[in-house]
Parts: C-alpha cells; structure tokens; sequence
C-alpha cells in the first residue's frame, strides 16, 4: 500500500530518503504533530516513514525485501502492488508458508 501511495504521489517521496545527522545514528526527531486539527499544521511532509526503516530489518524475507523496495521502483515499468494478495494472508499462512520452505 505505502509503495503504491508514493508512486501515486512522487512529492512524499523525501519521506523515505530523510535521514539524521551521522552524529545521532542517522536518526531524526518526528516533527509530525498527531493532535493538530489543522492538516497544514500536523508537519507531515517534514516527518519521515520511518516504519520503513523499521521492516527493512524485518525477520522475514520477504516483508524485509518489500520495505527495501519502496520508493525505488521505476514509476513506468513497474506494476502497482494488488493489495488484495497481502489481504489474502494470515499469521497462520505465513506461518505455514516458512515452515514449510524450512523443511518442517
């Protein structure tokens, strides 16, 4: 969903790419203001996803490739995502799904 957002609109693509100082680890404070009833007030393109940094290190493969891959995709060639497939999943079936690929 989020890959298929900032393809939509290109402009929220420096959501992904903000990074901190090299001083503080590459992190950076949130400036979002959760509580503003004023849109233009909540400092929205001024934050970061940083939940994508978060399942980039995901333990699973593939959640840990799809993080890696958003904002990088070529906005032409490349097919938005059908969400209905990630609906189709539960716990259970990504559970089955790896312990079969272990072999167990």
């Amino acid at each position: 969903l989020t890959s298929n957002l900032i393809r939509r609109h290109g402009e929220c693509a420096c959501l992904i790419h903000r990074r901190g100082g090299s001083g503080d680890g590459g992190m950076i404070d949130d400036v979002f203001v959760e509580d503003a009833d004023d849109l233009s007030k909540t400092r929205a393109l001024e934050s970061s996803l940083w939940e994508l940094s978060a399942l980039e290190r995901h333990y699973h493969p593939a959640m840990s490739t799809l993080a890696k891959s958003v904002g990088t995709e070529d906005d032409a060639t490349t097919p938005m995502h059908d969400v209905e497939e990630f609906m189709a999943h539960t716990y259970k079936s990504l559970f089955d799904q790896e312990r079969k690929r272990l072999g167990g």
